[in-house]
């Protein structure tokens, strides 16, 4: 086997692995939406606990069959600024650098909402603790 070969066979495992590094720093989590008992009848809610180092990012998915409101908000224990996008089953953004936010979605499908950190907060480094909070009637 000719010097060429053999270093090409061992550059594409390495090039592989060094991708697959930065693809572990961003997440994807479905989102468990239970049922509970709002002040005005059925609802679902989901709580998630999460950790975002500098400037990488977390995706939260979850599913509706049809549109509906919705109450979604993000906070800090340490009081950092952390804030979401959600995004809609065809990839738009309906709602950008939020933390806080009580309106429509206005379709059924696959949502995404993506919390990150502010770029003040991002380019000091550092990790932020954050908990993201989601309810609907059904």
């Amino acid at each position: 086997m000719n010097f060429k070969k053999s270093f090409l066979i061992l550059l594409f495992p390495a090039l592989f692995f060094c991708a697959s590094l930065n693809s572990f720093s961003q997440t994807k989590q479905k989102i468990v939406l239970r049922r509970v008992r709002g002040e005005s009848g059925k609802a679902v809610s989901g709580r998630v606990r999460g950790t975002i180092k500098d400037a990488d990012y977390r995706d939260y998915f979850f599913t509706i069959p049809k549109g509906r409101g919705v109450d979604i908000s993000v906070s800090t224990d340490s009081g950092e600024a952390v804030k979401f996008d959600v995004i809609s089953p065809k990839g738009k953004k309906l709602f950008e650098n939020e933390t806080d936010i009580l309106d429509d979605l206005p379709a059924k499908g696959t949502y995404t909402i993506r919390v990150y950190r502010t770029k003040d907060s991002s380019a000091k480094g550092g990790v932020s603790r954050f908990q993201l909070g989601i309810f609907m009637y059904i």
